[in-house]
């Protein structure tokens, strides 16, 4: 069985990922396939990364080594 992995591109979208993060975990927990979750973190300037490591400390944090927009 193969795995999956959901990446979420993440820049300055805290007030999504509050929106947004509860039903993709709620999925990845349902998939009858082996799933996990990422949010690759653009260089954040909000509080993004302080909200997912309160609120979402299951999810993997990956954070980019610059904003290349």
């Amino acid at each position: 069985m193969k795995a999956c992995r959901i990446v979420v591109l993440n820049y300055n979208g805290e007030r999504f990922l509050r929106e947004c993060l509860p039903s993709v975990i709620e999925a990845c927990r349902k998939a009858t396939h082996p799933s996990s979750l990422t949010v690759l973190d653009n260089r954040s300037s909000d509080r993004s990364l302080e909200v997912l490591r309160r609120d979402f400390s299951s999810v993997n944090v990956w954070i980019s080594p610059e904003n290349r927009v």
